[in-house]
């Protein structure tokens, strides 16, 4: 879908395209590109969404976490049984 033509017109006169209102040199607030603009990112940021979810779900992207705690976790966990048995 195409916004780009609308447009709301800020000085005199009704003018039927944007392009024509510029012509004339009345200020306008041309809308309908911001509107496209954010259209086009909502679907494109969707798609990228949908994407990374269903590599996560793949395990094909993220798949550190999968793999155990590092060296230093565990390291950390034997500090933290032994100061639970002091305690």
């Amino acid at each position: 879908m195409d916004f780009s033509n609308l447009f709301l017109v800020l000085g005199p006169g009704s003018y039927p395209t944007l392009a024509e209102a510029k012509k004339a040199g009345v200020p306008v607030l041309g809308y309908g590109s911001f509107l496209s603009t954010l259209l086009d990112f909502t679907i494109i940021s969707f798609c990228i969404f949908v994407a990374v979810r269903q590599l996560q779900r793949l395990r094909l992207f993220g798949g550190a976490d999968a793999a155990g705690p590092t060296r230093t976790e565990q390291l950390l966990e034997e500090i933290r049984d032994e100061l639970r048995k002091k305690n």
